[in-house]
């Protein structure tokens, strides 16, 4: 991936990737925090992704993901967080059982 964005025998330093995920942390809080007082959304679903980890093959995470869509058919990620396999299976228990 990083050869497709910088070029063939292209690197990144250790520090340049410190640097930029410190920036881009920033930029994802400043992101969760932002008002959507006001906004309208003709349809909100929501959806999860298992991302195995690398270093230990039984352990996966999801990824849940709120999406709306706006007046003008826009499609907006209003929501998301990470979950271990464990806490989500809990969640769904809990919503399946209750509805």
């Amino acid at each position: 991936m990083m050869e497709g964005l910088l070029g063939k025998g292209k690197g990144v330093s250790a520090n340049t990737v410190v640097r930029l995920k410190a920036d881009w942390e920033k930029e994802y809080a400043q992101w969760r925090k932002r008002d959507l007082n006001g906004k309208r959304y003709g349809y909100i679903w929501a959806d999860g992704i298992y991302l195995k980890h690398r270093d230990e093959e039984d352990k996966k995470s999801c990824i849940l993901v709120v999406i709306g869509v706006n007046q003008n058919k826009v499609k907006r990620i209003l929501s998301d967080r990470k979950r271990d396999q464990r806490k989500h299976a809990e969640l769904e228990r809990g919503i399946i059982g209750t509805a």
